[in-house]
């Protein structure tokens, strides 16, 4: 089992195709799986996912619970 820490950066490897195919499901699948494990960044990037539409339907309201949530924790790119 990975950390949440870890699991955020296979998502940002994935999102960006750094050492792996690009892979937009895979990128979100590990963003939620740290966001479900209590990881601000990982919900900070699930918000990300649905305020622009990345890999799923653009969701203005789902995307504000997710930052609400990253903000809660103190994670300061939530707040902004």
């Amino acid at each position: 089992m990975s950390s949440d820490k870890e699991l955020c950066i296979l998502g940002w490897k994935y999102q960006f195709g750094i050492d792996v195919e690009k892979d937009l499901e895979k990128a979100f699948d590990f963003y939620k799986q740290a966001a479900d494990l209590g990881d601000a960044e990982g919900m900070f990037q699930i918000a990300e996912f649905y305020h622009l539409g990345i890999h799923v339907k653009k969701d203005r309201n789902k995307a504000f619970e997710c930052f609400q949530k990253s903000a809660s924790t103190g994670f300061e790119m939530g707040i902004s």
